[in-house]
C-alpha cells in the first residue's frame, strides 16, 4: 500500500517505479529508491511482527507536507471478530485465502484510481515526505525511526474501499481527503 500512495500521491517521476504484480489480479508499482524501500521493509516487518502478536490495530500511510501536515492518509483498521485469538493466517481454509487475496486486490486497485482535487495535486506537487505509522492494540504508537508529531485528522475518516472480512478478521479501509477549499461550507 505505501509505494502504491507513494506512486499516485507523493511526487516522485514514474520513472522512479518498476511494475509489480498483486494477487494475479491487479498490477502496482513498487518505488526502486533505496530508502524508500528500507523504510518500506521496515514498515512492513514491524506490521508483521505486531500481527503475528495480534497487536496490530492500525496501518496507516500518509504524505505530508514539509510542516507535518498529513496532505492525504490511507488507514487500514484491524478489528478482530470474537474467534480471533489463538487463530493465524494459516487456519483459513485455502478458498477464504484466495477471497482475501482478492479483497485486498480490489482495495488496491480502487486507492489506484481515487481522484483528488486539483487544489490538492498542487499542494502535493510541493516537497512532500511519505510515512508510515502503526498503531498497536495496546495505544503506544509505533513511530519508525524517530519521534515525530502526529498529524490531526479527522476522527471518522471515509471509506475508500468495502471492509475486508474473514471468520478472524474484519479490515477496515478508511482515508483522510480533504475536501476542495472551494466547496466547504462554514
Amino acid at each position: 500500500m505505501a509505494h502504491t500512495v507513494l506512486y499516485r500521491f507523493g511526487g516522485y517521476p514514474p520513472e522512479e517505479f518498476r511494475e509489480y504484480s498483486f494477487g494475479e489480479v491487479i498490477t502496482t508499482k513498487t518505488c526502486v529508491d533505496e530508502q524508500v524501500i528500507a523504510y518500506c521493509q521496515r514498515s512492513a516487518h514491524l506490521a508483521n511482527q505486531a500481527m503475528q502478536k495480534h497487536n496490530l490495530e492500525q496501518y496507516e500511510v500518509s504524505i505530508e507536507d514539509k510542516d507535518g501536515e498529513a496532505l492525504i492518509s490511507f488507514r487500514i483498521q484491524f478489528r478482530r471478530s470474537p474467534n480471533f485469538y489463538n487463530r493465524t493466517i494459516k487456519n483459513l481454509v485455502e478458498p477464504e485465502l484466495c477471497q482475501l487475496r482478492h479483497n485486498l486486490a480490489d482495495a488496491l486497485l480502487k486507492l489506484q484510481s481515487l481522484t483528488i482535487s486539483e487544489e490538492l495535486q498542487d499542494r502535493l506537487s510541493t516537497p512532500t515526505r511519505l510515512r508510515i505509522r502503526l498503531q498497536l492494540c495496546n495505544k503506544q504508537p509505533k513511530r519508525l525511526f524517530k519521534t515525530t508529531s502526529e498529524p490531526t485528522l479527522p476522527g471518522v475518516l471515509i471509506p475508500w474501499a468495502d471492509p475486508v472480512k474473514n471468520e478472524y478478521n474484519q479490515l477496515l479501509f478508511t482515508a483522510f481527503v480533504p475536501p476542495d477549499s472551494s466547496t466547504t461550507d462554514y
